[in-house]
């Protein structure tokens, strides 16, 4: 039974009820019908497709996901990719490192061998009598001459790479060097001229005590410490032996403040 006539039906059973009038209003609401592939009227909609179709959409609404969860979906991917590029630099990186060290040794290597296979071809072929053909003897030497074309050749690229790998080390040097400079440089610049402390000959008194406790109240804690030390023993305890492993504020007159950077 479709929608509109249930509303008849109703509307003429109850009459001590009247019908809303939006429910006269449902030939005028369209819905998409997946099955038809087309829009109909919900008046036109049977009962029990209607239903069907109510509990379809609550179904696909509780199964999509909300904004957020697909923004932490989105950032969740990009962290990913991130930390996936980042990981393809460091291993593309140890892989250029190790052809880099393994390129020279290589090369080394296969050249002594060439020259080796050179030495000995050449050692076989004055052992040969006149009873060996022409032809070969021709072919034997082409290839000597072949291996010891590539043995200069590698001699070459392997001067090659001693020449840059001499340029790539004197560079490091240098700016090993320059940086060690530029340190000390900026050390020196940190280092205070003269005196180590920044505040000296402040009263051991009531004044000096609260002028203290202000700039410790004021004091950026992040980034410098302060050491407060006493300056100049009391005339009672001079000659006591107090100031052996240097006295503590309460046995001085004044104070010094130290600031250093963490």
């Amino acid at each position: 039974m479709k929608i509109k006539q249930i509303i008849k039906v109703a509307e003429a059973i109850d009459d001590s009820r009247k019908m809303p009038c939006d429910m006269h209003e449902l030939g005028d609401t369209k819905y998409f019908s997946h099955s038809k592939q087309d829009f109909i009227t919900i008046a036109d909609m049977d009962i029990v497709h209607l239903v069907r179709a109510f509990k379809s959409d609550r179904h696909r609404l509780n199964n999509q996901f909300t904004d957020k969860d697909l923004i932490k979906q989105n950032d969740d991917l990009v962290n990913t990719n991130k930390e996936l590029g980042r990981q393809h630099d460091i291993w593309k990186e140890k892989a250029m490192n190790m052809i880099e060290q393994s390129t020279h040794t290589e090369l080394e290597m296969e050249n002594q061998r060439l020259v080796q296979q050179l030495e000995a071809d050449e050692h076989n072929v004055g052992k040969l009598d006149d009873t060996v053909p022409k032809a070969t003897y021709q072919v034997m030497w082409d290839n000597c001459q072949s291996l010891q074309n590539q043995a200069v050749k590698n001699r070459n690229e392997n001067t090659e790479l001693r020449k840059k790998y001499d340029e790539l080390n004197v560079k490091y040097i240098y700016e090993e060097q320059y940086w060690k400079t530029q340190y000390r440089i900026a050390n020196d610049l940190l280092q205070p001229k003269g005196c180590g402390y920044t505040f000296s000959e402040i009263p051991n008194d009531t004044d000096g005590q609260e002028f203290v406790d202000t700039m410790k109240k004021y004091f950026n804690k992040k980034s410098y410490k302060m050491r407060v030390r006493g300056q100049h023993i009391k005339p009672e305890l001079r000659g006591t032996g107090a100031t052996a492993f240097g006295q503590n504020i309460e046995e001085s007159t004044h104070m010094r403040i130290y600031i250093d950077v963490k």
